[in-house]
């Protein structure tokens, strides 16, 4: 199979690098632990860190933890082979920790809710977030940032336009398809529990639903579409423009009246 193509331009990494401006300072000689790096967050986060370290010098090191290194060398490899890229092979819940010191840790590395594998999703939100933990404890780091996800709140009332951070709805625990969920509240305490015995800083970011380069495409343009469906409650037929006319890295999806 060929290498994929470079799927982010210098104007997306380029507008992220601005938008963050002198802040990138703080990573200056840094070296990041990364789960998830792989992924498509994942893809987007060493995308602008690298791009940050290249222009600023930063000095900046990362070590990505991956089951597959291989294979993401393979098709990735103006990631994985950038000088300042270590890639680590290993399981989120298993893997040997380094015996090296990080600056910082990222956990973004769980696997996306698969309904039919409820116990193994937990796990993997549980016990792999205890292991980096593990790693953030022995390692001396400084920040933990775990990548969290918008399903802790559980289902959305169809009054609620928005969720705020205060809202406390949380998945129905009588459904096994709320493991995603109720895995993620589960390492958000971890985190925030070992944070305070540790004494390091835990950050948890919650994410929604994304839709842009490196998503894979198999169930994303099924679940645009419901989305859509659900929202204007009325029937659309699509049809993908051909080249593209606004979004530049993928084909575009546009009603047809």
């Amino acid at each position: 199979m060929r290498n994929r193509e470079k799927l982010l331009t210098n104007s997306d990494l380029d507008l992220i690098f601005q938008n963050l401006g002198h802040k990138w300072e703080s990573l200056r000689n840094q070296h990041l632990f990364i789960t998830g790096g792989t992924g498509f967050i994942g893809k987007w986060l060493v995308s602008a860190l690298l791009y940050a370290n290249h222009r600023r010098q930063l000095g900046l090191r990362l070590t990505l933890l991956s089951r597959y290194p291989d294979v993401f060398r393979l098709h990735y490899p103006w990631l994985a082979n950038d000088s300042a890229v270590e890639l680590l092979r290993g399981d989120v819940c298993s893997f040997t920790l380094p015996k090296i010191p990080f600056h910082a840790i990222i956990h973004a590395g769980t696997d996306v809710a698969d309904p039919d594998a409820a116990l193994g999703t937990f796990d993997t939100c549980v016990s792999g977030t205890r292991r980096v933990l593990d790693l953030a404890a022995q390692s001396d780091c400084q920040k933990f940032l775990l990548l969290s996800s918008g399903a802790v709140y559980g289902r959305q009332p169809d009054d609620l336009l928005a969720i705020p951070e205060t809202y406390s709805g949380s998945p129905d625990t009588a459904l096994a398809t709320s493991a995603y969920g109720i895995g993620k509240l589960a390492a958000e305490w971890l985190a925030r529990t070992y944070a305070e015995k540790y004494g390091f800083t835990a950050t948890v970011a919650r994410c929604f639903a994304f839709v842009g380069p490196y998503l894979p495409l198999d169930n994303t343009l099924q679940s645009v579409t419901s989305s859509v469906m659900r929202w204007l409650e009325k029937p659309l037929r699509y049809r993908a423009t051909e080249p593209p006319t606004e979004a530049p890295h993928y084909p575009q999806v546009v009603p047809v009246p």
